[in-house]
């Protein structure tokens, strides 16, 4: 009775200083929201207002904060003050002054609370210190932990009728999202693998690796501190395992791979968009076209280099008529060689038909005895689409970071692969209805021993998790006979020819390129591996060809000469590279043309135009290289 009597007392003086003494500091154009992360002991909160900085000052919405703590909270309007009680704390907090009562002390805030968008908000480091605690400040993670000395419980609220989707495709999984402290998790193992994300573990650091476009997340299980490209990104302390499944915020993807999410609750429904990774290439004009002529097929071209190319494009659709079994070997190419080191470039394209994600991987096999091999420099990207965009969304990307030679490297722990084991060099998870396309380089060099190079190089598939990709031995799958997608392994990757000369005001004229008849060098004749089963490259698929036109003038004026590229089927796209830079060629039709060289010559002048170009694509090949001179009206 004289506790309560007292209380009332201290109770009636504050009430007249909060009245007499009031600090009116509030005013919109002095405050700025900011960004920090804040800790309940070894929790993280999400609060869905954000702090605010007010004359320098942090202050923190109240309510969210003290009910994560467990801490009860009443808000009296009469008094514009907030009560807040837990075990034998007591506090009032009064709006727009810098006192408050703490059990039967008055306590100072060094800024009143005020109210700001209809919250009330009290300085940082009283709301560690109003109930026997303290506040911890980590200025370089911008992290406040507020410790307490009565235990903290998370609270955690399960979604059981909420789907994932991955660019707008379900995840089948039986772990749900849920909620941990209001903030928003999604499980690792599942949405990861449905996103493309490669994931390993670490164990001498125990760690969780997850790599995609070449960014790398690395999560510290010891630390729980999160690392994206050798810096530390924020908040730390949020992967937890549930249930048997790690989980980790949905906002990380956010941070980490620059993918779109949106929580949808009353939906019951998570998205996650997968970031569309951008051109790297500047991309050509194109208009439309109604005079082009009918092409006649290019000379024969001349294969150069020694880059061994393997296309593993057949069976293109993986489902349970073509994959029956867990795991197949899709194509191989099996090398014996006297020299020192092999080049080697390895291109794919599969589209997942099944209705869960499918492993897609690369392995290498040292099939000698005696000698190690490594793996010198490996290259290579693979893109995904669940569009049906497959010349804008993989081809074009692929054929651009290969012309360019802009590849990012492979990242492996260790390049070499010893007498008789197997060495998986990259793989690709594949989400169901998503097709993947990949293009790598590298160069297999002897590494110790005197024995002749003896190795398979294969791109293998697994239903699987527990399945090791480099356990996957068995012969190529038989070839899809609805399909005939190219599939094959030639000893060169490079075409080189030169058009007859073309002289200036003479009638337009035009060859055609990749038309399967004159320059169908990557035939299945030719292809290693015959005995598997093997089809023709026709499309020049990861292949570079070099087009060289001797043009002359001889007709008493300039003249200007331009070069352009018509497909003669259906869609097509195509990298470039001129004598200007490399240019992307825009998905076009039979109806339309690209402008890629345009060339004035003297009376009398003789030049040879050179260029590159490679496929990224085209449901109907061949591709026209069209020649004409301009009249004067057009470039005067």
């Amino acid at each position: 009775m004289k506790k309560t009597r007292r209380l009332l007392g201290l109770f009636s003086i504050l009430f007249i200083l909060f009245n007499i003494y009031p600090e009116k500091l509030y005013a919109k154009d002095n405050i700025l929201e900011t960004e920090l992360n804040i800790m309940i002991n070894e929790y993280p909160l999400k609060y869905h207002k954000k702090p605010i900085v007010k004359n320098g000052r942090i202050l923190v919405p109240l309510r969210s904060i003290f009910e994560a703590m467990g801490i009860e909270v009443n808000w009296d309007p009469a008094e514009r003050a907030v009560y807040a009680w837990k075990d034998d704390y007591f506090v009032k907090v009064v709006i727009d002054s810098t006192l408050t009562l703490r059990n039967e002390e008055i306590y100072e805030l060094d800024q009143s609370a005020i109210i700001y968008k209809n919250s009330t908000y009290v300085p940082l480091r009283f709301i560690g210190e109003a109930f026997g605690g303290e506040v911890i400040w980590d200025e370089l993670s911008k992290t406040a932990t507020v410790r307490t000395e009565f235990t903290t419980t998370p609270v955690i609220r399960e979604f059981s009728q909420m789907d994932i989707y991955i660019d707008n495709i379900l995840t089948k999984s039986n772990y749900k999202p849920i909620t941990y402290n209001g903030i928003e998790m999604i499980p690792i193992e599942p949405v990861l693998k449905a996103m493309g994300i490669k994931k390993y573990m670490d164990e001498e650091n125990n760690e969780i690796v997850c790599i995609k476009n070449n960014d790398e997340l690395r999560i510290n299980l010891t630390s729980n501190v999160v690392v994206l490209n050798n810096q530390y990104i924020y908040p730390v302390n949020i992967i937890f395992d549930y249930q048997g499944m790690l989980y980790l915020p949905l906002s990380l993807l956010e941070q980490a791979f620059k993918a779109r999410t949106v929580w949808n609750s009353s939906a019951n429904k998570v998205n996650i968009f997968n970031k569309e990774l951008p051109f790297v290439l500047p991309v050509l004009s194109k208009e439309s076209i109604e005079d082009a002529v009918i092409p006649q097929n290019a000379p024969t071209p001349v294969p150069k280099g020694n880059t061994r190319l393997m296309v593993s494009d057949n069976p293109e659709n993986l489902n349970a008529s073509s994959i029956p079994g867990e795991t197949a070997t899709l194509w191989q190419d099996a090398i014996k060689e006297q020299e020192d080191y092999v080049e080697h470039i390895v291109f794919g394209y599969h589209k997942n038909q099944f209705d869960f994600p499918v492993a897609v991987g690369i392995t290498i096999e040292n099939l000698s005895k005696d000698n190690d091999i490594e793996i010198v420099n490996p290259k290579g990207v693979a893109r995904y689409t669940s569009r049906d965009w497959g010349i804008y969304d993989v081809g074009l990307k692929l054929a651009e970071l290969s012309i360019t030679d802009l590849l990012p490297p492979v990242l492996m722990k260790d390049l070499v692969v010893k007498a008789g084991e197997t060495k998986v060099m990259d793989y690709f998870y594949v989400n169901t209805a998503n097709l993947v396309s990949f293009q790598h380089q590298f160069v297999i060099k002897k590494k110790s021993g005197t024995g002749n190079l003896n190795y398979v190089i294969r791109t293998v598939v697994s239903k699987k998790d527990e399945i090791p990709l480099e356990s996957i031995k068995t012969e190529p799958l038989i070839l899809d006979p609805a399909q005939r997608h190219p599939r094959g392994s030639w000893p060169f990757a490079r075409l080189e020819r030169e058009l007859p000369l073309y002289e200036a005001g003479s009638s337009q004229i035009a060859y055609s390129i990749s038309n399967g008849i004159t320059d169908n060098i990557f035939s299945a004749e030719t292809s290693f591996g015959k005995e598997y089963g093997t089809v023709g490259n026709i499309g020049h698929y990861a292949v570079i060809n070099k087009i060289k036109i001797p043009v002359a003038n001889y007709t008493g004026s300039s003249k200007t000469i331009q070069i352009r590229l018509n497909p003669r089927g259906g869609r097509y796209g195509a990298v470039v590279k001129t004598n200007e830079g490399y240019f992307r060629v825009p998905e076009m039709s039979s109806k339309e043309v690209t402008k890629i060289i345009e060339y004035s010559l003297e009376d009398g002048q003789e030049e040879i135009l050179e260029f590159e170009i490679s496929n990224a694509g085209g449901s109907s090949l061949p591709i026209a290289i069209n020649i004409i001179t301009l009249e004067e009206d057009n470039y005067h």
